[in-house]
Formats: C-alpha cells, sequence, structure tokens
C-alpha cells in the first residue's frame, strides 16, 4: 500500500497551528491598555479570578500566597472598594518593546509594568513593585 509522502509534514504543520492558535492574544489581553480595562473590569464587578487572570503566572502565585497571610484576603469586596481609584484612561504606555511594556499615570513617574505571556499582555506585579521600590536600596 502506498503512503502519503506528506502525510508527517501536515501533521507537523497542524501541530504547528494548534501551538500557535494558543499563543494569540484574546481581545481583552491585546495590548496593555485592553488590559488594564479588563483588570477594572473585574475590579469594579469583584471578580478576583478576573483579576487575577490580568496578571502573568508568577504574579498570581506571589499575588495569592500574599493575599494569604493578610487578615482580610484578596476578597471581591476589597476589589470593589479600590476600583473607584483607577482611571484607565489616565494611563499612557511609555515604554515598549516585543515582550515588555510600561503605562504611568500623568503625573507619576512609575507605573505598571506589563509582559507578553503566552502571546497576552499581562501585568507583573514583581517587576511593577521592584520599580517602584528602586530608589530604596539599602547604602553600601
Amino acid at each position: 500500500m502506498n503512503k502519503p509522502k506528506f502525510i508527517v509534514p501536515i501533521l507537523l504543520l497542524g501541530l504547528l497551528v494548534l501551538v500557535g492558535v494558543s499563543c494569540i492574544p484574546t481581545g481583552k489581553y491585546s495590548s496593555p491598555e485592553k488590559t488594564v480595562e479588563t483588570m477594572v473590569k473585574a475590579m469594579e464587578v469583584g471578580d478576583v479570578d478576573a483579576y487575577l487572570d490580568c496578571m502573568t503566572d508568577e504574579s498570581q502565585e506571589w499575588f495569592e500566597s500574599i493575599s494569604k497571610i493578610s487578615p482580610e484576603g484578596l476578597t471581591s469586596e476589597s476589589l470593589k472598594s479600590q476600583s473607584t481609584d483607577y482611571d484607565p484612561s489616565r494611563l499612557k504606555v511609555t515604554d515598549k518593546t516585543k515582550d515588555s511594556a510600561v503605562m504611568v499615570e500623568e503625573g507619576q513617574e512609575v507605573g505598571l509594568v506589563f509582559k507578553k505571556e503566552k502571546g497576552n499582555w499581562k501585568v507583573d506585579i514583581i517587576a511593577t513593585m521592584q520599580e517602584m521600590f528602586k530608589g530604596f536600596e539599602p547604602e553600601e
């Protein structure tokens, strides 16, 4: 029986397409601006899972561990109470590369750091905190 000569390349192409599709950014994370909008909406309705999904995997793990030791933890109500503090229209991308970006609120020096993860723009809380505390390094 004659086997088709192109079966292996076709299977490999199909696999590449599947892998590539999983890295295509979804609408709500297709840019730092969209990620911030998604995060603010999650805060407004108190959706903790959607809020955490706006962060990098590493940031989610860190945030969840910090939330466990906090007396209140991260709750729907705590998110809702913070949502009035954020106005996404005041945030502007100031530094963007292929895989990272920074969004700064007007009048501020430090902003949110974003990292492209699996094709989606996510907030990198750890890098954001490192930027915030850059000036507080101990003197030698």
